[in-house]
């Protein structure tokens, strides 16, 4: 999974944290940690980098991606809505900036097993984290009919998605 992805907005989003010496960055949505390595390389003096990432495929790809920066960054399998519990149990009290590139990324969708691709051939998973929950094929299959309207209607924003159970 170590593709040497390439973040896109990277160098805006170390503008636009303003990056201090010794400060401390949050990166909720971690990923192959393109954007954490950005932010130590341009960062001033010894940043700090706590990542988040609910994929384990996502974290081990980060761990080779920043390994030169290995003491200054502490890899947390987790969710973003925990942020303030993750931050304290990393020994701070605040911190200086926090990043969300939210969405799925092209390393999942490249991934046919991942099932997030609509061009590639796999099974219906879909979650994030893999360890966890039930896949999409388990919804799909198993959620009453109005049920799984409600979801398509929901999360896709689909307005059709009263009549999509019923299709053949």
């Amino acid at each position: 999974m170590n593709d040497v992805h390439v973040p896109v907005l990277a160098e805006e989003i170390c503008h636009w944290i303003n990056l201090k010496p010794d400060g401390v960055y949050v990166d909720c949505t971690l990923g192959a940690g393109g954007t954490s390595l950005k932010i130590l390389e341009k960062s001033i003096k010894n940043a700090h980098i706590i990542g988040l990432d609910r994929d384990y495929q996502a974290i081990a790809s980060a761990k080779k991606t920043l390994i030169e920066y290995e003491s200054s960054v502490n890899i947390v399998h987790g969710n973003f809505s925990h942020i303030r519990d993750v931050v304290q149990e990393s020994g701070y009290e605040k911190v200086d900036g926090v990043v969300f590139d939210l969405g799925v990324s092209s390393l999942q969708l490249d991934q046919p097993e991942r099932g997030f691709s609509f061009s590639l051939s796999g099974p219906l998973d879909m979650r994030m984290d893999q360890t966890q929950g039930v896949t999409a094929a388990d919804l799909v299959n198993h959620l009453p009919e109005k049920e799984l309207a409600d979801v398509i209607f929901a999360y896709g924003e689909e307005r059709y998605s009263r009549r999509i159970p019923h299709a053949p």
